[in-house]
């Protein structure tokens, strides 16, 4: 299952706002705070909803290597279910899936390693018009991007992506 759009079902952002406009105003309240990760569709779910349903997965994939000895997984999905499969193997922030864009259709993201040898995301190496080899190639091609920043992550294990300057904006000296 993609994400739960609850309200927003079939509605593109101009029509939610007509028919819904306070469902829509506290939907834009709880992005512009929280984030667009962990902002709730109306009667819907978050993307962190997404990402909490993905990682259970990962039980099964590492189930089956042990089990069956399984070295590749392929895994098809929807955009919102890959950039959050790719979060949370990644360990990449939440503030990473708030800036990838959603991929093409049948763009496909290679991501290889293991546990002792660390992982590798190769970022799209497949998809018409799809941005090869870069893992950050779409937030790059966001509109008045010279630098990609994440805010200091609160996890001591997150993976900081090549190319991301991480930034504290309560350090003494820090530039925003």
């Amino acid at each position: 299952m993609e994400q739960k759009a609850g309200l927003f079902d079939g509605l593109d952002n101009d029509s939610f706002g007509e028919l819904h406009p306070y469902a829509a105003r506290d939907y834009d309240k709880h992005a512009r705070y929280n984030g667009r990760s962990y902002a709730i569709s109306p009667q819907g779910e978050s993307r962190m909803d997404v990402v909490i349903r993905v990682k259970h997965l990962f039980g099964t994939i590492v189930d089956d290597y042990r089990a069956q000895n399984v070295r590749n997984v392929i895994v098809v999905n929807h955009g919102v279910t890959l950039r959050a499969f790719a979060m949370a193997w990644m360990r990449y922030s939440p503030e990473w899936l708030d800036a990838e864009k959603n991929p093409g259709n049948c763009w496909i993201r290679h991501i290889h390693g293991s546990r002792t040898s660390g992982y590798v995301d190769e970022g799209y190496i497949h998809g018409h018009r799809a941005p090869f080899g870069d893992p950050l190639a779409t937030q790059r091609q966001l509109e008045r991007v010279e630098d990609i920043l994440m805010l200091v992550p609160n996890r001591p294990n997150t993976i900081v992506p090549p190319g991301v300057r991480v930034i504290d904006p309560f350090a003494k000296n820090e530039p925003i």
